[in-house]
């Protein structure tokens, strides 16, 4: 049956292979230099017909097209597939220096003329580093006593780091990209000693990078190997001009140290010795210019949001009995600095209790921006019966690229409220018989007939009576009192942020405290960050996107807090952001912190109570 089956198989193999798309790709380096050699290939995935490749004026053609062809069968569990491939390769060498555009191959297939892709390559002028090769090698450590030092500043040497951003010119809040690449023409053997930037201005959000791959590239009339070694996103946290300092990155090279006097490439290359070299390279430092936010036609709902964003809002349920909870969610989505605002302007009917928001966020760092959602998910409970409306409320950002605020509305949600229902009472008959006393405190019914008195019937009339109506009216005058500076509390919605401060501070603290006992190192020193930004912010009523060490200072001038506790806060907020670029950071050093976050907390509110 085996036998019969492949040979069924091979017979329907045509069909098959016919039934497969079409790929016809042309592949070539993206630079080269002056009198390099380099591979021109065609891959095809089917058998063709006649392959009419295009013309090649502006370089030399050193041999081609050489065909080669390969089949790939596969049987698995009965399921077959193959796959075809045909490869045309050419051997060029560029004459001239320019950028040149080797236009679409074409060939035959199933009855109708088929394109390849085109080509654009880049010619320079440059000799190649007699040890240059381009691909990584090992880790090696070995570091000369002769070190060498390359900067960013030029491309003429073999080995450089380079620092480069994609904006200059930003605005508090607006979110840039910063890379630092390695430039090399000779063999990277690794990395040793790396001092990235502090970045202290600015919040910063890391891009996973997966390795070393060095890529061809054109610097000038130059050609190096490249790829970027850290990408960062930042989002400024004041305005003025905010220095960069330089990164500082110990490159390995491998060099060749010895040639055996062949006079010959192949034998020279073969027999030669290398070792490992290290070269300091320290980048350029980099100036942003940070401009404040607008304040010309600035929202009261604006709590430092800066980007580009989307609201929406659900609810669970619009129709139920008082007493009973339900949940209200708003979603704001897009791409900006969603972890720095944390606030809705959400009200209420009064007749709602409400508890804190529950904020959640799914935040995903792309390539060149940040984005996602976050989450403000509200449980309310109505206390009353009635019909009631939550009321739109707005959410306003800052959309540095059109360079204006921008007002999003929520949607309204209308309630319907029923009178809370009461259960029935319940009747349990029970014998004397069944009924146990248990000590003294419970009797059962006493059947005797009791000696009733008669009592005085003027009681309405009696000192008691105006005693018990006097109290009961100061009772409820004195509840209403209360009820009215309850509900103007909680109208004041500034008053209440200043009031609860310390509360949602350490509420963070202890949320940082669990990232620091998971060893979560980042999400801890990004937790409490956050806490004590947000502490000031509440206690001040000041938007997160406005803080910096210029207002805390401005608390000393007013009077509020002394030098040492603005100093101690600042020390506190300094050295997490330099523990989240030191490796390694011990247990009790993050303890330390966190102690230290914990102390100010507290100093700064019996200071401000």
């Amino acid at each position: 049956m085996k036998i019969i089956r492949n040979i069924l198989l091979l017979l329907l193999l045509p069909m098959l292979v016919a039934g497969q798309d079409l790929s016809f790709v042309a592949k070539a380096p993206d630079v080269v230099r002056v009198g390099e050699r380099f591979v021109l290939t065609y891959s095809i995935n089917q058998k063709v017909g006649k392959f009419k490749p295009s013309e090649m004026t502006d370089f030399q053609v050193l041999s081609g097209p050489s065909q080669s062809q390969s089949t790939n069968i596969q049987v698995i569990n009965g399921k077959m597939t193959q796959t075809v491939s045909t490869i045309y390769t050419y051997y060029l060498t560029a004459t001239k220096a320019g950028k040149f555009t080797i236009q679409p191959a074409s060939v035959e297939y199933d009855g109708s003329t088929h394109k390849s892709n085109s080509l654009e390559i880049q010619v320079v002028q440059g000799q190649q580093s007699s040890s240059a090769s381009g691909q990584t090698g090992g880790t090696g450590k070995q570091k000369q006593s002769s070190a060498q030092t390359s900067r960013s500043v030029s491309g003429g040497k073999d080995v450089y780091v380079s620092s480069a951003v994609t904006k200059k010119n930003v605005y508090v809040g607006e979110q840039f990209v910063i890379t630092h690449s390695v430039f090399t023409k000779i063999d990277l053997a690794g990395f040793g000693d790396i001092k990235f930037p502090s970045y202290t201005g600015f919040w910063k959000e890391d891009v996973k990078i997966d390795g070393v791959n060095l890529q061809r590239k054109a610097v000038g009339n130059e050609i190096f190997y490249t790829d970027e070694i850290q990408r960062n996103i930042l989002f400024p946290q004041k305005a003025g001009e905010i220095v960069i300092q330089p990164a500082e990155v110990e490159v390995i090279g491998r060099v060749r140290s010895q040639q055996n006097g062949f006079n010959d490439p192949f034998f020279d290359g073969f027999f030669s010795t290398y070792q490992n070299v290290s070269f300091n390279c320290v980048t350029d430092p980099i100036t942003i210019n940070v401009k404040p936010l607008p304040v010309q036609g600035k929202p009261i709902s604006f709590t430092g949001a800066v980007g580009s964003f989307k609201l929406t809002g659900q609810i669970d349920k619009t129709v139920l009995k008082a007493n009973e909870a339900i949940t209200i969610q708003y979603r704001v989505s897009g791409t900006g600095n969603l972890r720095l605002f944390d606030k809705l302007n959400v009200k209420f009917p009064p007749d709602f209790e409400v508890y804190d928001p529950k904020i959640s966020q799914n935040v995903n760092v792309n390539t060149n921006s940040v984005s996602g959602t976050k989450v403000f998910e509200y449980v309310v409970i109505p206390r009353n019966g009635g019909s009631f409306v939550v009321k739109s409320f707005e959410f306003s950002y800052f959309d540095p690229d059109k360079k204006e605020y921008v007002t999003l509305m929520s949607p309204e949600f209308e309630i319907e409220v029923g009178d809370s229902e009461v259960a029935a009472e319940s009747v349990v008959h029970v014998s004397r018989d069944e009924f146990d006393v248990i000590g003294e405190d419970i009797r059962f019914i006493k059947k005797d007939v009791p000696d009733f008195r008669r009592g005085s019937a003027t009681f309405f009339a009696s000192q008691s009576y105006f005693l018990w109506i006097s109290t009961l009216t100061l009772f409820f005058a004195g509840m209403i009192i209360v009820l009215r500076v309850v509900i103007a509390k909680r109208q004041d919605i500034e008053g209440l942020k200043r009031r609860r401060a310390e509360a949602v501070a350490m509420k963070r603290l202890k949320k940082a405290k669990k990232y620091l006992d998971d060893k979560e190192m980042n999400k801890f020193y990004d937790e409490l960050s956050v806490a004590m930004w947000q502490y000031v912010s509440d206690r001040f009523n000041v938007p997160t996107a406005d803080l910096n060490r210029d207002f805390l200072y401005s608390l000393v001038s007013g009077g509020k807090l002394s030098d040492d506790e603005v100093r101690a806060f600042v020390e506190v907020l300094d050295e997490a952001e330099y523990a989240r670029f030191a490796p390694g950071r011990s247990s009790d050093a993050m303890n330390n912190i966190y102690d230290k976050a914990v102390e100010v907390i507290k100093n700064f509110y019996s200071k401000l109570k």
